[in-house]
């Protein structure tokens, strides 16, 4: 094999990391300080010392660099074809090994060889795309925010079946009654162990609830929403009440459907329908005593709904003493008990 290496282009802390062939070498360096030159030279070097090119893995983290030291290898090689193991990103490398076991991973979650890895730059464009295509506002959910709480459930290996609450049974809802998400059956056992009777209604979430009020609160249209409240519900809730119990309502989703339900008088009634109601500050609750919710982004008609029943100043308070104390927002975010 004949290498046509010229030693003289190289420093003497750079020939010390090309040829030095036993054990671990770490090569500290920063932009423009011939690494790429070095590292396509120390490539060259095991190679004339009998490393096989196909045992050999070069990993970068652009695929410009890859390139670079691809055509770089190239030249320091003559009169042979040299195929390495493996040149390029971190990101080629993971889509490599993924490919070549697509059928063993297509039982899991991989259907077929034929995806593709998007970056960061690609998630964000796709966000941003989706944002628009479902008339929601990028200044209301910045496409970053979304990006990060995505991130969030992949480092926590969160599935579709962990965005779920443990009691969900039907399906309708675009989104998970975040709220919902902070029980578990066990910390229910315990809520009904302390004598607290704990009931259901059906919630299909509809997207509009994260739509943002654009305009005035006036000019706003509610999105609507199903729900079905059984008698058996009614019946506890009502009973409870009139005993001079409190009805914790568990998300803002809830909170409206039961409100829609109930009489002036505040009377729960049996109910299969859909809501627009739109609850803002001024609204007189007839039904709800207290209420668990996430933190909600800002001009939405979620948060107006808190506000109207802590109080618009009380909540403020509440958001800024979350953000000082880094609590985390939005569906994966920390909750908030408001009485």
């Amino acid at each position: 094999m004949i290498l046509a290496m010229n030693f003289s282009l190289l420093n003497e802390n750079q020939k010390k990391a090309v040829m030095t062939t036993e054990g671990p070498v770490l090569i500290l360096a920063g932009a423009g300080s011939g690494k790429t030159r070095t590292l396509a030279f120390r490539i060259g070097y095991l190679i004339e010392k009998g490393v096989s090119p196909e045992n050999i893995l070069a990993i970068t983290f652009t695929n410009k660099a890859a390139n670079e030291m691809k055509e770089r290898i190239k030249s320091l090689i003559k009169k042979q074809k040299i195929y390495l193991g493996f040149c390029g990103t971190f990101h080629s490398l993971g889509a490599k090994i993924l490919r070549e076991n697509s059928n063993f991973l297509k039982k899991y979650f991989l259907r077929n060889k034929n995806f593709v890895i998007f970056d960061e730059d690609d998630s964000l464009a796709l966000i941003k795309k989706i944002i628009k295509d479902i008339d929601l506002s990028s200044e209301q959910f910045p496409p970053r925010l979304i990006l990060n709480q995505i991130s969030f459930a992949k480092t926590h290996l969160l599935n579709e079946e962990e965005y779920q609450t443990v009691f969900s049974e039907k399906d309708g809802a675009v989104a998970a009654p975040t709220a919902g998400l902070h029980f578990t059956e066990d910390l229910l056992e315990k809520v009904k162990e302390k004598g607290v009777k704990v009931v259901y209604i059906t919630l299909h979430v509809g997207l509009g609830t994260f739509r943002p009020v654009k305009e005035t609160i006036e000019k706003h249209k509610m999105h609507r929403e199903e729900f079905f409240i059984s008698e058996e519900t009614t019946r506890i809730i009502n009973e409870s009440k009139m005993a001079g119990g409190k009805v914790f309502a568990c998300g803002t989703t809830t909170v409206r459907a039961l409100e829609t339900a109930a009489t002036f008088n505040g009377v729960l009634k049996p109910m299969k329908g859909k809501t627009r109601l739109f609850i803002k500050p001024g609204y007189p609750f007839k039904v709800v005593d207290a209420i668990i919710t996430n933190f909600h982004f800002p001009r939405t008609t979620l948060l107006m709904l808190v506000a109207a029943f802590a109080g618009k100043d009380f909540i403020l308070d509440a958001y800024n003493v979350a953000v000082k104390e880094c609590y985390r927002f939005y569906s994966f975010g920390d909750a908030m008990l408001i009485i």
